[in-house]
């Protein structure tokens, strides 16, 4: 109401109004409304973690599982698994800014140190170019390095397969560069984050890797690394329900998980193709490291020159100058290099470029205008 007087400028009187005496409620049930779908969007795209640790740590599918049979909820995991390949790529992207402005740091203020002496080193073959740029201080019997090994022929026309965990997610896009530009090979990349041999209801690189191979008749070569996601008690694929569990590092749990590594060096025997396989690194927690040392073992015992087909690499001490310890930084070219990252399993930008490397000097491919690779 607008009240005026001759003598008083105009004034605005404003009469209250009554609320409903649920109108103070309404906030709340908004935040809870906000809270619920929040929730509901951190569930729906982290579903994939969710049943891999419900399956791993209860035994059982997961209670998200049925959703699974509708394409929405189904999508959910497609949208995370592209979020993470971009946040992995930008924090790729972020590592190598610093570690080259650390080395350009260095290099203006000091000198290098020259490498220790020692016996013999491993050559490594750059994967940015075609020829050698790095070299690990170790010998070639510490890193157990296979004797007489001619590496790898691959001819125009062949396609190389990656397979692998997020270890492998880190390594393969810079070995698919190289192979592109230098040798115009092509190449897949399946690696994924989470994945291993001891849970193929999450994820069965067997059949994957099976399938690949029928739908592709140009893959000569595999490279692959698994295990970092693999020491868990796992069901029993004899018994209807699976139980009882088959439990880690025993007997009955090693003759499974061979039997499905054997079946992707079938899978690679039966297409003509060769199959790199990389043994798994240290790590820096003990528990975990036990765990790599342990299923290293065992893979060692079984791939490393026992299978025609199969080229073993053993990472683990390579990447350690020689030391059967964990260390995130080795020596290259008589600087130390940080090849690990802080959560002790994955690699650094360099690390991963490392060991492109390595892998890279066992591969050849003649008749090409770049040359082919040196090999060991």
């Amino acid at each position: 109401m607008l009240i005026s007087d001759p003598e008083t400028k105009p004034q605005i009187i404003v009469f209250p109004q009554k609320k409903g005496k649920w109108a103070h409620l309404r906030q709340y049930y908004a935040l809870y409304l906000i809270l619920l779908m929040v929730a509901t969007v951190t569930i729906w795209l982290g579903q994939q973690s969710i049943n891999g640790y419900w399956l791993q740590t209860y035994h059982r599918a997961s209670p998200l599982e049925p959703l699974n049979q509708f394409a929405a909820w189904r999508a959910g995991a497609d949208v995370q698994n592209r979020l993470t390949s971009v946040y992995q790529q930008t924090l790729d992207g972020f590592q190598q800014y610093g570690e080259r402005w650390q080395t350009n740091l260095q290099s203006s203020t000091t000198e290098k140190t020259p490498p220790p002496p020692v016996q013999a080193t491993v050559a490594v073959a750059s994967a940015a170019s075609s020829a050698p740029s790095a070299s690990a201080v170790a010998t070639a019997s510490e890193v157990g390095q296979p004797e007489n090994q001619d590496g790898i022929q691959l001819q125009a026309g062949d396609k190389v397969l990656f397979a692998g965990d997020s270890i492998m997610q880190g390594i393969a896009p810079h070995l698919q560069k190289w192979l592109k530009s230098q040798y115009q090979v092509d190449s897949i990349n399946l690696s994924k984050q989470s994945t291993g041999l001891a849970y193929p209801k999450l994820f069965d690189w067997p059949a994957t890797i099976e399938q690949t191979f029928a739908n592709d008749k140009n893959v000569k070569l595999l490279i692959i690394l698994v295990g970092a996601n693999d020491p868990w008690d796992f069901p029993d694929p004899a018994t209807p329900k699976g139980v009882p569990y088959l439990k880690f590092q025993t007997p009955a749990w090693e003759k499974v998980y061979l039997e499905r590594v054997n079946r992707i060096v079938q899978a690679a025997d039966k297409a003509g193709a060769k199959i790199i396989w990389l043994g798994i690194p240290h790590m820096k927690r003990s528990v975990l490291n036990e765990q790599m040392n342990y299923l290293d073992k065992l893979l060692t015992t079984e791939l490393h020159q026992t299978k025609s087909n199969v080229l073993w690499l053993n990472i683990r001490d390579l990447l350690s100058d020689g030391e059967k310890v964990y260390r995130d930084t080795i020596v290259l070219d008589g600087t130390p290099v940080k090849i690990r990252t802080p959560d002790g399993i994955h690699f650094t930008v360099r690390g991963q470029q490392f060991m492109a490397d390595y892998i890279a000097s066992y591969i050849n491919v003649p008749n090409t205008s770049s040359g082919s690779l040196k090999t060991p």
